[in-house]
């Protein structure tokens, strides 16, 4: 595969760790203070959970350069929840902190970072200071002016988001917003799918008579319920989404063909850099960039739900694009039941 080709010429690490009970909260682990097991850590890519001494650890990391701890109910992260990786192994302190029966918050929504709104995040920032809640959340879409521009200045628009991040006095939660950036009017979706375990490998009598032909030698149209599940999700796209699938002999390693009527005009170097700086920042373990020159056999065993194809990308008229995404149905669908999993495991621990 193409993409094994490119990651052995990269030198990949080991990231090791532990998390422990620090119970007296000063951010170091003394004597006597046990590690804590089934606790989820993660480096943006691979997840894994500590063992009975709480230690952990990820082979050969992909990440982008964190390490996180996800802090289970029932205890609060003594110090900042994440690590650079390049600090070496990660201990993660965590102090037990009981639910409280009410909380207080504060709620900044519509926000939008960039070094012209500054001001008023510092304004935020004071009020925050004054009240003194338990938390705070800060809602919309905190890189949408970053997704708008090159490579080069989002980066420096995310780094300015960090850092006013961390310069909060209370616990900070970030919610993303309206994800559109350009608006979508209607569009049309091609799921082009490797054959699956229900179709017929010979042809014989069905009720569906393209379904019941011989998967391995035709391409079957078939229906998707894809476009009914997104609509679901996001309920602003709703009958504004439809397609079908077709169904092709090849063992794993399948497509969307996407068509989108845009609510503008939008050029494919627009498009492209959204996708392009989402996948880097708000959507690491969901969202591959990708400008390889990919086919199907290059996505198998690729743990993101969707690895867009950057060369594909197409623009008509201005307002009509069509987008390629790759995926490893199998592959990154368990990917994300595992982190389901994962998460109702945490939680029944805590409950437990």
């Amino acid at each position: 595969m193409l993409s094994a080709l490119l990651l052995a010429a990269v030198s990949l690490a080991d990231l090791s760790g532990t998390v422990y009970l620090d119970r007296n909260a000063n951010g170091r682990r003394d004597t006597g203070e046990p590690g804590l097991s089934g606790v989820v850590v993660s480096d943006q890519v691979d997840v894994v959970v500590t063992d009975r001494d709480g230690a952990f650890r990820i082979a050969d990391s992909h990440g982008y350069g964190l390490v996180f701890v996800s802090v289970p109910d029932g205890y609060r992260s003594v110090g900042s929840f994440w690590r650079p990786t390049a600090d070496g192994p990660a201990a993660f302190g965590l102090t037990r902190a009981p639910a409280p029966a009410e909380f207080t918050f504060v709620h900044a929504s519509d926000t939008h970072i960039s070094p012209a709104s500054r001001a008023r995040t510092e304004r935020f920032r004071a009020m925050v200071d004054s009240i003194r809640p338990d938390f705070a959340i800060v809602t919309g879409d905190l890189v949408k002016d970053a997704l708008r521009v090159g490579e080069a200045e989002a980066t420096g628009y995310y780094q300015l988001f960090q850092e006013e991040a961390s310069r909060f006095t209370v616990p900070l939660w970030t919610v993303p917003g309206n994800h559109e950036n350009f608006g979508i009017e209607h569009a049309f979706m091609n799921s082009v799918h490797a054959y699956t375990n229900d179709q017929r490998l010979a042809d014989v009598p069905g009720k569906d008579l393209r379904r019941s032909r011989a998967a391995a030698e035709n391409i079957v149209p078939t229906s998707t319920y894809s476009p009914t599940g997104i609509g679901k999700i996001l309920p602003e796209l709703e009958g504004r989404l439809t397609g079908m699938a077709l169904a092709v002999p090849v063992p794993d390693g399948s497509n969307v063909d996407l068509t989108v009527h845009m609510s503008r005009d939008v050029t494919r170097e627009e498009v492209n850099a959204v996708v392009r700086n989402a996948a880097a920042t708000t959507f690491t373990t969901i969202v591959e960039y990708s400008e390889d020159p990919l086919v199907s056999s290059d996505v198998i065993g690729n743990s993101h739900s969707a690895i867009f194809d950057g060369l594909s990308t197409m623009v008509m008229g201005g307002d009509l694009v069509k987008c390629l995404v790759w995926y490893d149905n199998g592959w990154g669908y368990s990917t994300r039941v595992v982190e389901l999993i994962l998460r109702l495991q945490q939680m029944t621990n805590a409950a437990a």
